[in-house]
């Protein structure tokens, strides 16, 4: 049988040390290091409550400016100039399609076709939508574009769509004629119906 060492007094406190250090680092990994980031986390995610409550106080600060702003723009009676007179979404459509096809005529092209189509109801205003087909050139085209952007009450020109008809015969002197479709949309009052 071999005999144990028995450590000397100076080896008895390295070896007591060392214990204790390690039970401090593992006492520390297990306890105090989850609770460190725990807090940290916390810490960080009030930091962002209070920059978004800053951010909040700022827009509610705001709020009588906005207020006394759209009373200024319900109130004006130039505004009222940007929206369709009809009262319902019928009458506007077909108001629009009058209108277009006397843009249409003024600028030289053809009308093929107009259809009132429905507008969503997920938006806040009550648009009237046109669908519209005619025939024309380039310059063609340029007119009606030119006398859409000036109109008031204003309509919005949407799903512009341009093919070459590039047919025997269908060459004028100002060049190729192109089928256009697009959408036009008006918008009435927020007092209309659907």
């Amino acid at each position: 049988m071999k005999r144990m060492h028995r450590l000397s007094a100076n080896e008895s406190r390295g070896l007591a040390l060392a214990l204790a250090g390690a039970a401090i680092v593992l006492a520390y990994a297990t306890v105090v290091a989850p609770y460190a980031e725990i807090y940290s986390s916390g810490r960080n995610r009030v930091a962002a409550l209070n920059d978004q409550l800053v951010r909040f106080r700022a827009v509610l600060s705001s709020e009588d400016v906005i207020k006394q702003r759209l009373a200024e723009l319900e109130g004006n009676t130039n505004m009222a100039a940007n929206f369709l007179d009809q009262r319902t979404q019928a009458l506007a459509s077909a108001d629009l399609q009058q209108y277009i096809k006397h843009a249409v005529d003024e600028a030289g092209g053809r009308l093929v076709s107009t259809q009132a189509l429905s507008s969503d109801g997920d938006s806040e205003l009550v648009g009237a939508i046109v669908k519209v087909g005619m025939r024309g050139n380039s310059e063609t085209l340029h007119a009606l574009l030119y006398m859409l952007e000036g109109r008031q009450p204003i309509i919005h020109l949407d799903n512009l769509q341009l093919r070459g008809l590039a047919r025997a015969g269908a060459v004028t002197s100002t060049g190729d004629m192109l089928d256009i479709r697009f959408d036009l949309t008006g918008y009435l009052r927020s007092d209309a119906r659907l």
